[in-house]
């Protein structure tokens, strides 16, 4: 049964509840147990021993000139292996179809908030006209994230690795945040008094 010791980023395997139990955090980082049957479908281990099931695509022919994403698809233990690898498929097909899942799950959040889509919203340049989920949707990075909340760009390095952090997506490699997702992370981080429970 594979574990962690030596490099086992290169680890492929058929992932199931047998084999994902058996998988064990290194001390230092995290690694990624690849799937043997669905290329680009994986299970991310925190040396926290968290794992979250992920999936790494390229958006139209797939080139090696696309930039490689990378989508979280849920949590080991609340979602199943099967689960993950259906929603896997359906993402690596919008990928292959020329989609960007990242794109529309994004797009899909803000039209679904209060006040998102074209009615009433509120574009980048402040006007309440036009505004439409790529105008809503724009990508922040680290700092910019950090600078959003009030936080150090430490901190949130730190959250992305204890999980506690706003949801985050890698983008050719480099991380970025969305605004509306940082307001909803900063809204259910509410505290009402100092005994309740702060990650940080």
């Amino acid at each position: 049964m594979p574990t962690t010791g030596k490099r086992t980023a290169k680890l492929r395997t058929t992932l199931n509840r047998q084999v994902i139990d058996a998988l064990e955090p290194a001390a230092d980082k995290p690694w990624i147990a690849w799937d043997d049957k669905l290329a680009g479908f994986g299970v991310r281990i925190l040396p926290s021993g968290t794992k979250s099931f992920i999936v790494n695509y390229r958006t139209g022919d797939g080139g090696r000139k696309a930039p490689n994403k990378r989508v979280v698809i849920g949590r080991y233990g609340k979602t199943t292996p099967d689960q993950a690898r259906r929603l896997a498929r359906i993402i690596l097909g919008q990928a292959a179809g020329g989609t960007d899942p990242i794109y529309e799950r994004v797009a899909a959040r803000v039209m679904s908030s209060p006040g998102g889509g074209s009615d009433g919203g509120t574009s980048e340049n402040g006007s309440s006209e036009g505004a439409t989920p790529t105008t809503r949707t724009k990508y922040l990075n680290a700092h910019e994230a950090a600078d959003y909340l009030g936080l150090s760009v430490r901190t949130m390095n730190r959250y992305r690795v204890t999980g506690d952090g706003p949801p985050y997506y890698r983008l050719g490699g480099r991380v970025r945040y969305v605004r509306v997702e940082l307001d909803e992370w900063a809204t259910g981080s509410r505290r009402t008094s100092t005994s309740n429970h702060d990650p940080g």
